[in-house]
């Protein structure tokens, strides 16, 4: 999988001693694999994909504002108080995209968001921030 792989190389860029390990688990063991990783002392955070963005916002035990609204998190993380907060990346970003580039067609004009690799890299360096916010096992 490239995307954990991508996560921890940035966070290594940092200086952070962390790994992005994929955990592939059924919907039905999400609850269970989650609080296996509660009780484990070396785990931040987690960054969440489909088909559990919805069900682990309900396993949180607390959820940003946009996140509540949504109802979904991407990106889980253990608070200093040992609680662990959600939040959802994406949409923000998606909104808030710049116009980058006009392009002419055969037919017609039309405009090109920065999506791809530029939205990656933003939700990458968000979901990252959020993740090490209260971390401590730096290098």
């Amino acid at each position: 999988m490239k995307s954990p792989s991508m996560v921890s190389e940035v966070l290594q860029q940092r200086s952070f001693n962390t790994v992005c390990i994929p955990a592939h688990v059924a919907p039905a063991q999400l609850a269970a694999l989650f609080a296996g990783i509660k009780t484990q002392q070396n785990v931040d955070g987690i960054m969440v994909t489909v088909p559990h963005k919805i069900s682990f916002t309900d396993l949180c035990d607390s959820v940003s504002e946009h996140a509540q609204f949504l109802h979904t998190v991407n990106v889980v993380r253990r608070n200093t108080n040992g609680t662990w907060q959600g939040d959802m990346f994406v949409g923000d970003i998606v909104a808030h995209l710049p116009l980058t580039a006009w392009i002419e067609t055969a037919r017609q004009r039309g405009c090109r968001t920065s999506t791809g690799l530029d939205m990656f890299a933003s939700v990458r360096d968000l979901m990252t921030d959020f993740l090490l916010k209260n971390h401590q096992s730096q290098k």
